[in-house]
């Protein structure tokens, strides 16, 4: 499954992690504090507790991201560096 190929899936039929979804998946997936998964992802913590709190919501690129890291953590532990890399050119 390629980064790409998830983005355009998501953005075509919408279906984005919500702010619960991902508490949850910090939390019960991955067992990380806010800090500790927004370096993960890659983000400031600052962006990623606005995510969780619903306060922002994730750009299209940002919501693969998030997708692959809630739906398929071992895809994205693999490819974490190339799945950034990927979503920085897009």
């Amino acid at each position: 499954m390629d980064i790409i190929e998830i983005y355009r899936k998501l953005k075509t039929n919408g279906s984005w992690v919500n702010p619960k979804e991902l508490k949850q998946t910090r939390k019960s997936v991955y067992g990380l504090t806010q800090v500790e998964f927004a370096e993960l992802l890659g983000i400031s913590s600052w962006t990623y507790i606005s995510w969780e709190s619903g306060r922002y919501v994730p750009s299209s690129p940002s919501q693969a991201l998030l997708h692959v890291a809630t739906f398929h953590k071992d895809v994205f532990l693999k490819n974490r560096h190339q799945f950034l890399q990927k979503i920085g050119e897009l």
